[in-house]
């Protein structure tokens, strides 16, 4: 996977020692004393430059990025560097460092997902940056089916239910929203955090993953 860490502190410090051996691992800093830190240690994927410059992104090759941390000292950068990476970038998996409890308001209302404490914060950030956004959850061997389950994408949000179902191969059944499940008409429209349910044959799962902005 290729994965992007904003902000070399604790956190993205934590989160690079367990990914960088199995994953690419690009580490965007703007701090003289980081960089030269990361420089010291041998490590190459380093981007220095302004945290919110959009050619920083794409020398980081954001366009092809499967996942994004955004770990800086500072909550509202945070936020504007993971909802740009979401709704511009379309990177299919965004996490943010959280200071300030008070500001999960804004971070909810932008359907960003977030990490507080930082020791707990890097197990738990290490898990969703490398696991699959699609968990098939039963598999129907014989008849060469699947259902699946996944959480809406923030760029979905707001799309009726029949821009997801493929005739004869992917079908959206259930949508559990605020801990309620309940079966779409295909004029619902998805809303931030809900959880998806398909059923889909085996051969479209890969058709599924590209119409999400899924790169596995």
């Amino acid at each position: 996977m290729k994965i992007i860490i904003v902000g070399y502190g604790r956190l993205g410090r934590g989160v690079l020692f367990q990914l960088e051996q199995q994953h690419d691992v690009v580490v965007i800093e703007a701090t003289n004393q980081r960089v030269q830190e990361l420089i010291d240690r041998g490590y190459p994927n380093i981007v220095v430059g302004s945290l919110l410059a959009q050619h920083t992104y794409i020398q980081a090759d954001i366009e092809h990025c499967d996942a994004l941390i955004a770990c800086t000292s500072c909550d509202e950068m945070n936020a504007v560097i993971a909802r740009m990476a979401q709704q511009y970038y379309r990177v299919p998996k965004v996490i943010a460092r959280l200071y300030d409890p008070k500001q999960v308001q804004l971070y909810q209302a932008f359907g960003i997902q977030t990490l507080a404490t930082t020791l707990w914060g890097i197990e738990q950030a290490v898990h969703i940056l490398t696991t699959s956004l699609l968990e098939t959850v039963y598999d129907i061997e014989h008849g060469g089916v699947k259902m699946i389950l996944m959480t809406v994408p923030q760029f979905w949000v707001g799309k009726q239910v029949k821009a997801l179902n493929v005739e004869h191969e992917i079908q959206l059944i259930v949508i559990v929203r605020k801990n309620k499940a309940f079966l779409p008409q295909i004029t619902t429209e998805l809303e931030a955090e809900d959880q998806l349910y398909f059923i889909a044959q085996s051969f479209a799962q890969e058709r599924l993953s590209l119409m999400l902005g899924i790169k596995e």
